[in-house]
This record gives structure tokens, sequence and C-alpha cells, in this order.
């Protein structure tokens, strides 16, 4: 336990800034870039920095900058999500972020031994308010030791976040549908799958009870068929790693069965694509289509991990409400489907 306790403690010297420093007069805006892994496993230092981020959305004391907005402006600075960025470039980063307060650090293994660095940088002045590192042997039971921290520090317990799902408009014999942009019909609804929590989506069974799947996991198993996957996260009914800190290729398996319904939404383009691997056999595995209440396009993958593109022409179908159905009903070999990165094209 006392490992446990020292790996967690650069978290506390953080927060503990936070709750004793007259930051939380007002909610400020926070950024926590994905820490460096320095002779440590790659994904630690993302796990790290995801547990900070995950932990202050849960005392809603502070407005936390999404990982997805921070990737982006990296990406428009010609920057690295995860790599040495010097205090001047994370602050250049923050103000662009809008944030008041930026987070940066590194995770460095030497023989069995942690040691997490990390440096509070405030936005505005562009000092490091708070610099410390801790040293660990053990880095099991992370999370509920973080989250048992921020309770004890803010003297609350960080509330669940319950995704709305949009409900279905109302079929009307006399009014069309209105005409919009691409995705604008549907905002509460993931089609990257990059927020883990699925809004807008709905499981049933326990095929896709670890899902999103975080990174290329086939690859992690050296099984020769990256997953091809957009972003960091993706739907792969085989695996069972949620989260970045989670064991690189770990599996449920094909048994489960199940299935993942998105909300409805309307179709108004086209054309709608996406990315799809896995089993081939389309009567057991296979993402559907269905408007008004009828199957009306399915794709399956070709018994491969690595994911293609498919498109749908759609056409025939603009203007009317739909959902993707997502179908696991195979316990055998190659019972389970790989799906990501749905686009809503114009041509």
């Amino acid at each position: 336990m006392r490992t446990l306790r020292t790996v967690v403690y650069t978290l506390a010297c953080i927060m503990f800034l936070f709750a004793g420093s007259g930051f939380t007069a007002a909610k400020q805006t926070v950024a926590v870039l994905d820490f460096e892994s320095i002779g440590s496993e790659e994904f630690l230092g993302k796990a790290v920095a995801e547990i900070i981020r995950t932990e202050l959305v849960g005392t809603q004391k502070f407005r936390v900058v999404e990982r997805a907005q921070i990737k982006k402006a990296l990406s428009e600075q010609e920057l690295q999500m995860t790599g040495a960025i010097d205090d001047k470039s994370a602050v250049q980063i923050g103000k662009l972020l809008g944030a008041d307060l930026i987070i940066v650090g590194s995770v460095v293994k030497i023989g069995t031994a942690y040691t997490i660095n990390s440096r509070l940088l405030d936005v505005q002045t562009g000092e490091a308010q708070l610099g410390r590192n801790v040293t660990g042997n053990d880095l099991n039971l992370l999370t509920d030791m973080s989250r048992t921290l921020i309770g004890n520090l803010f003297g609350t317990t960080p509330i669940a976040q319950v995704p709305a799902t949009p409900p279905v408009p109302a079929k009307s014999a006399t009014t069309s549908p209105t005409p919009v942009t691409p995705l604008a019909a549907s905002p509460a609804i993931t089609w990257d799958f990059e927020d883990p929590d699925l809004p807008g989506w709905t499981k049933s069974g326990n095929a896709f009870e670890y899902q999103p799947t975080y990174g290329d996991n086939p690859t992690a198993r050296r099984r020769g068929q990256p997953s091809n996957h957009q972003g960091d996260y993706w739907i792969g009914g085989y695996e069972k790693r949620p989260r970045p800190f989670d064991r690189p290729g770990a599996v449920q398996g094909d048994g489960p069965k199940g299935t993942l319904t998105s909300a409805s939404f309307t179709i108004n383009t086209p054309v709608i694509s996406f990315l799809i691997g896995g089993g081939c056999d389309i009567s057991k595995v296979r993402v559907d289509l269905v408007v008004d209440r009828r199957v009306v396009r399915s794709a399956t993958g070709k018994c491969n991990e690595t994911m293609e593109r498919k498109r749908w022409d759609v056409r025939k179908f603009m203007g009317k409400n739909a959902y993707i159905k997502i179908v696991d009903n195979s316990s055998g070999g190659w019972g389970h489907i790989n799906f990501d990165d749905v686009r809503f094209e114009k041509r």
C-alpha cells in the first residue's frame, strides 16, 4: 500500500495546489498534456494524464480541456501529443486552448521503479507554480486511489456523468425534415468513438461491455493484422482494453454476444462511410443501417482484424430518420466485429 500512496502523491500535490492556492474561487480552465514516457511503457504517460483529467472533471470544480482539443492544437503547432515539450511551448498551447493552467510531466522507468515528474504552469505568467516527482514500484489500483484522493481533498465524490440520448424526432406527415449540415442532426452521438462514454449509443448483451477499446491491440498481440483505427479509440468486439492504462492486447474473446445501437439521426448526405473489420459472417456479425424499422444496408468484415473503409450509397434515404446497429450474434471463431470512424460524405 505504501508504494501506491507514493505513486499517487504527484496527483495529490497537483490537486493540493488547486485546493489551497485560491484557484477554486472561480472555475478555471485546466489542460493536461499527455506525460512523456521515458524508458517506461508508452501508454503510462497517457494513462497518468487521463487519470488527472478524469478526476478533475469529477470534482466539477474545473473546466477541463478534452484530449481531442489538445491534440488538435498540438497538430496545428506541428507538435506531438506526447513528447518533450518545453514549458514555453506548453504555455503557448495553453493560450491557444484558452486554459488558465496547464499540467506537463513525464513517467520515467529505471529498473523496476517508476518516477512520475509533474509541473503545473500558469498560462498567463508562464511560470511553473509547482514541481514534484515521486517514485514507486506498483501502479495497480491507481484509478481507485486517485478517486479516493480527490474525494478527500475536496470533500466530494466525483459525479458520474450519464450521457443523454437525444430523443427520436417525431414523425410528421405534413412536415419534412429541416435541412442540416453533416453531423448537425446528431450532435450528441460520437461517430469517431473518441469519447469513452459512447454518448448516443446503447448497449445490449455483453459483447460491447468493454468498448470502445484503446490503441492497436491486435498489433500488441503481434497478430500481424494492425487495426487501422482512427484516433485513439475504436470498437473492437474481441478486445478488452477500455482504458489507456489497461494491458495492451488484452482480450475478452469471441464468446460474448450483443448489440451496440446509435441514437436516431437524419440522413442528410448521399454517402455514409466507415471503417469495418473483424468477422466475415454477415448473418451473425455485421453493421446495419436501419430506416423506418427496416434494415436497408449491411456490411461485415473479411475475417481480418485490419479495418477497411466501406461506403454506403444512401441518397434514396436522404431526409429520413435512421440509426446504425452493430450486431455480434456469434460465439464461434471470428465472432466479433471491428468498427470505427463513421463519416457523412457529400459525394
